[in-house]
């Protein structure tokens, strides 16, 4: 079976996904960028629910933010891979928290949450019935 690419956009909240999944590994990817040339500085938080009542949230297609979840991907395994194992303990200081967090943490949760998020969008696609098993 098939399905525009565009049904796969399904509200979590008030975000939607895959935009929930994009905002936050953009973020992600600024601090590492951020913390990397710096020793332990404080990140810019992000205001996730602002976000979400911008207008791109409904009216760009989500190719569109596939599109753009690849090529930052991309990047950013470029970037990692250019690090050795002394890169992967840059910290920097979360504003919201107060806490310190490094870059081996951060892969780790944003893998996580783009997993998460790949499991709601394949339960979605196979109640849909968008796909035979």
């Amino acid at each position: 079976m098939s399905t525009d690419l565009d049904q796969l956009c399904y509200p979590i909240g008030r975000f939607q996904a895959p935009a929930d999944i994009e905002d936050p590994q953009i973020q992600a990817w600024i601090e590492n960028i951020e913390a990397l040339p710096e020793d332990c500085p404080e990140i810019k938080a992000y205001f996730e629910e602002r976000w979400a009542e911008l207008g791109d949230y409904s009216s760009v297609p989500v190719s569109v933010s596939l599109a753009l979840l690849k090529s930052l991907h991309q990047r950013w395994v470029g970037l990692l891979r250019s690090l050795g194992p002394e890169d992967l303990k840059w910290e920097w200081i979360h504003p919201d928290t107060g806490s310190t967090t490094n870059l081996v943490e951060n892969i780790g949760a944003y893998a996580w949450h783009g997993r998460h998020h790949l499991a709601h969008i394949e339960q979605t696609v196979h109640r849909e019935g968008w796909v035979s098993d």
